[in-house]
């Protein structure tokens, strides 16, 4: 099958470059072959074309199909485990200890599955020095404004209610008599 059609001409109604009609055209020079480099020039991204060049060293820049899916069943016990803490009291016995010991499983899973998360399917792990921590310093302040906002609400006095806070107490007020 040819590439040509009834007019002579290639696909889209352009020559067939490796046909002597294109040389003549050309002045009976052929066009020299393309190079046998695997850099992809830029068109002003940020990576400058630099990064399509050592295709060959087998560099990656993300996960793998393996590493996701690796990081998918991690991710799935580790959510199996934090709703299991649902069912604790009444596996384990009713107490401040298992609550206590429940509080401390859910954050320390909390922070991993968030590491996981971050860094993997953000592509934290992959990104240069200064984004990671820009990102860092973000989360950082947004854990401070969190601090604050949670001890303006007097959230770390234990009332004796151990699913919600009482609300403040009102406030009194006193009608001075007239002095006059």
């Amino acid at each position: 099958m040819s590439s040509e059609n009834e007019t002579g001409q290639g696909h889209f109604g352009k020559e067939d470059p490796s046909s002597p009609e294109a040389e003549e055209h050309s002045g009976g020079v052929a066009a020299p072959p393309a190079p046998d480099d695997r850099t992809v020039p830029s068109d002003g991204g940020d990576d400058d074309g630099r990064h399509m060049g050592h295709l060959d060293e087998g560099h990656t820049h993300g996960p793998t199909d393996s590493q996701y899916f690796t990081i998918f069943w991690v991710l799935f016990g580790l959510t199996a485990l934090e709703v299991s803490t649902y069912f604790w009291e009444s596996w384990f016995g009713e107490g401040d200890v298992v609550r206590r010991v429940g509080v401390a499983v859910l954050l320390t899973i909390m922070l991993i599955k968030f590491a996981l998360i971050a860094g993997f399917f953000m592509h934290l792990r992959f990104d240069a020095a200064l984004v990671k921590r820009v990102f860092v310093f973000g989360l950082g302040v947004a854990f401070v404004i969190y601090l604050v906002a949670m001890t303006s609400m007097n959230i770390w006095t234990d009332n004796g209610n151990p699913w919600f806070n009482d609300p403040p107490p009102e406030v009194t007020t006193t009608t001075l008599p007239d002095g006059g």
